[in-house]
């Protein structure tokens, strides 16, 4: 009844026996191999040789006589450990849940889920949050009741995205709604806008995440809710950087201006001063905002924008010490490094990021970080490797329909079976990939998918060229309006090197040596070597940039 493990002390308390008689009985269940002591400090402790034994002596207690100890069992530990009753929290919510006393049963399990979510130990959060709406289920329904029952549902939203589970965090968000309707509270009815926003970002819905997350904005603002502005500004930029819309994205991120978000000099993303922020939506904005920002940079090719918001990043995750945190951290660089091509960095950061996720059990890592690793594999002939990660990322994605970035895990995995040799599974993730980023009008996936499509086909045997140089040419068609400057100098020195395949040498050299430039602009070495080995592999060896 107790529990498997029971201090003596609590015991003692509960079995209101002589103590005399209380150690005689103990003595006895030891001498038949029943219980043996577990430890002597700081009390004296015993526990159940065999779970089973436990759990026969639990089944032969009638229901009343459970309830009734159960509650007895929390009287005394609030009694016994007044103290320190954060040590005791998940004893106190199991024994008043076991024992239908609501009221603390919902105190306790709130505490034990937000215990649980500090360490990341996500999936007890959830078991803790979901039986304190329970215990809620069975208080009188006045109004602190039902702001509890909102507030918990707003937290499971955020432990589903962890785990990947968008249709389960969008199903606690309109139940949420109906309630916050029912309490008419503006600011509640505001952040249940603002989660069904996220709700739609998890889905890969960025249109209608938008119209959510705008209708929640205008709330907040209207409230001067400053941590609900932070939140929804936070998921808007989510749903711009779907669509391709890095720049906006930027601008939400960090409340900036026009000005400081193109490739000029503007507000320094590397403030390394600032009172400590107790809030975990201020820190969720002082870690994730800027690790947001760096991807945005990167795509607009604003690297050392994007290293200073990465790092800026960094610092504030050591703050938090949580390993969810030190994972997007990991994730955001080495997006970046992958990006710019120092694909050594860009591998570290990524499997470090990977083996948190797998540790942690934070899944939503895992797939954010996976299209991204991938590319790094085939770009380093580790072709096995990124099959393996994009064929379980892109499970995941099925599976629990989390759809952010699954028009790139699909792109990613189509370009390793090409590399692998197998045409007849590149072609159909291919296919997947453009379907899901024009269905939902993530046109800056769609980009991306159309250039790794120009690449497939020059992977052919024979070589489909035209069908290479309409892909290559669309995607830079819409890198250009998107202004994604990396992407459009891998356009550009794609579509070079398929000149130089044909000694079409004019229109070549004029394709790398816009690649060129670019690259050298935005310092990306890497890729600057092999717009340079084009040019000199043309006909004329004396080629300027050769």
């Amino acid at each position: 009844m107790v529990g498997k493990d029971v201090p003596y002390p609590l015991l003692q308390a509960v079995a209101e026996l002589p103590e005399g008689m209380l150690r005689q009985g103990l003595s006895d269940l030891q001498a038949a191999e029943f219980l043996y002591e577990l430890s002597l400090f700081p009390d004296l402790e015993y526990t159940f040789k065999h779970a089973l034994t436990h759990e026969v002596a639990y089944g032969g207690v009638l229901q009343e006589r459970r309830r009734a100890l159960h509650r007895r069992i929390v009287d005394v530990i609030e009694r016994l450990y007044a103290d320190r009753l954060p040590e005791q929290v998940e004893h106190l919510a199991h024994h008043a849940f076991r024992g239908e006393a609501w009221e603390k049963a919902a105190s306790y399990l709130r505490q034990t889920g937000d215990k649980a979510w500090g360490r990341s130990a996500t999936r007890e959060a959830v078991n803790a949050f979901e039986h304190a709406l329970t215990a809620l289920a069975h208080l009188p329904q006045v109004r602190e009741t039902l702001e509890q029952a909102v507030d918990l549902r707003f937290l499971l939203c955020g432990l589903f995205d962890a785990l990947t589970e968008p249709v389960r965090s969008f199903q606690y968000a309109r139940e949420a709604q109906v309630l916050a309707a029912q309490l008419d509270d503006p600011l509640r009815r505001g952040a249940v806008v603002a989660h069904l926003c996220y709700a739609h970002v998890m889905l890969g819905e960025p249109a209608a995440a938008i119209e959510e997350g705008e209708a929640a904005l205008a709330v907040a603002t209207e409230l001067a809710a400053a941590e609900l502005i932070l939140l929804v500004k936070f998921w808007l930029a989510l749903a711009y950087m779907q669509q391709g819309r890095h720049r906006k994205a930027a601008q939400l991120l960090l409340g900036s201006s026009q000005d400081d978000t193109d490739g000029v000099p503007g507000r320094s993303c590397d403030s390394r001063s600032g009172p400590k922020i107790a809030s975990r939506i201020q820190m969720r904005h002082q870690i994730w905002s800027p690790a947001q920002a760096a991807r945005c940079f990167a795509e607009l090719g604003a690297f050392d924008k994007a290293i200073a918001c990465g790092e800026e990043a960094e610092r504030a995750a050591t703050i938090s010490d949580r390993p969810w945190d030190h994972g997007g951290t990991e994730l955001a660089l080495g997006y970046v490094y992958l990006y710019k091509g120092d694909l050594d960095h860009a591998v570290a950061r990524l499997e470090h990021c990977v083996q948190i996720a797998r540790t942690a059990d934070v899944p939503m890592l895992f797939i954010n970080a996976a299209p991204q690793l991938g590319c790094a594999y085939n770009l380093l002939d580790r072709i096995p490797e990124s099959i393996r990660l994009l064929e379980q990322a892109r499970d995941i994605a099925e599976t629990s329909r989390y759809m952010p970035r699954a028009p790139l895990i699909y792109a990613h995995l189509g370009e390793a079976y090409a590399l692998a040799g197998r045409m007849e599974d590149a072609i159909p993730a291919l296919q997947r990939a453009l379907g899901l980023a024009r269905q939902h009008g993530k046109r800056g996936f769609e980009a991306w998918a159309l250039y790794l499509v120009g690449k497939v086909h020059t992977l052919r045997e024979p070589v489909d060229e035209e069908g290479a140089r309409q892909s290559y040419s669309e995607a830079l068609s819409l890198a250009e309006a998107l202004e994604m400057r990396p992407l459009q100098a891998h356009c550009h020195l794609a579509l070079g090197l398929l000149g130089v395949a044909r000694s079409n040498a004019a229109p070549s050299r004029t394709e790398l040596s816009t690649a060129a430039a670019m690259f050298r602009e935005m310092e990306m070495h890497f890729w600057l070597e092999k717009a340079g080995a084009g040019i000199c592999g043309m006909t004329d060896q004396h080629a300027p940039d050769c």
